[in-house]
């Protein structure tokens, strides 16, 4: 029933149904996993996994809740995919069940540790000053949170929903903060990792709140160092030739202006390839005069 309630309506996901006759299946009433082999419960994992990604920006529905108890005792998620429920509940770090969730995982021996220390034994919300200073320091963290979003991107439909919204904004807030955590310059290491994460991001048009937030991220790391020529010529030129339609082109304006204020040679390189597309935006005048 609570399956059927997150799948139909305008704010469901009829994909969900499709999980009604697997993991909710008549054979799951049984499912045991010491009984399966190892092929077998890897395949039920990828179910869940499936699955958790299409549930979280449901997560706080009364519904949802149902899922997940159902989950926890049928296929003991907390203690065998503890990844896929942190990525669930991770967007909703500042609601009381996203605590209580955590109070449930089996987070000894993983990356996750650090919870415990902030929400697991108080049971209260996990703010985001906390992820965002871990996520300074913890390439991998970063790394699970840019898979957070691209996640997000892939599942949530040719036109997203208010509910996925959520997803990108925190990948955008949380990663900006982290970013400007640093007083100084940011190392190389950082950059690295970060400009081909934010260009999948930026060049991301059918969702422009994903593209949105990475051109957050794109402008607060350009605040904090200086790019090669190289590297910032190629950012104003995936920035420039990735415009969503409608209101894309004050978003690519202002991320453009951003790179060129912090960039000491960007005016220097920008090739006709990057001035061509803003010059044709539709919108470009509105957009200046937003911007002046």
């Amino acid at each position: 029933a609570a399956l059927a309630e997150l799948s139909a309506g305008p704010s469901g996901d009829a994909r969900l149904g499709a999980f009604a006759g697997s993991l909710f299946g008549p054979s799951s009433v049984s499912f045991e996993r010491e009984l399966h082999t190892r092929e077998e419960n890897a395949r039920v994992d990828r179910s869940v996994v499936a699955l958790l990604r299409l549930l979280s920006p449901h997560f706080l529905r009364a519904a949802a809740h149902r899922v997940l108890e159902f989950l926890i005792r049928r296929y003991r998620i907390c203690e065998c995919n503890v990844d896929a429920v942190i990525e669930c509940a991770l967007p909703c770090h500042d609601s009381p069940l996203f605590a209580r969730v955590v109070q449930l995982l089996e987070l000894e021996g993983t990356s996750w540790r650090f919870l415990v220390a902030d929400s697991h034994q108080s049971a209260s919300p996990l703010p985001r000053s906390v992820l965002a200073k871990r996520c300074a320091g913890d390439g991998s963290l970063r790394e699970f949170i840019f898979a957070l979003a691209r996640h997000a991107a892939e599942h949530c439909g040719a036109e997203p929903s208010a509910a996925w919204e959520r997803h990108f904004a925190f990948y955008g807030a949380t990663l900006s903060e982290a970013v400007g955590i640093h007083a100084a310059q940011v190392s190389d290491g950082l950059v690295r990792q970060l400009l081909p994460q934010l260009a999948h991001g930026i060049s991301c048009v059918r969702v422009p709140e994903y593209q949105a937030a990475s051109m957050m991220v794109a402008a607060q790391l350009c605040a904090r160092c200086t790019l090669s020529g190289a590297a910032t010529e190629s950012l104003l030129s995936i920035v420039a030739t990735h415009m969503c339609p409608g209101g894309g082109a004050l978003r690519t304006l202002a991320c453009t202006l951003a790179i060129v204020e912090t960039q000491p040679a960007a005016l220097d390189m920008i090739p006709v390839s990057v001035f061509t597309p803003l010059a044709r935006a539709e919108g470009l005048t509105l957009a200046l005069e937003q911007l002046s």
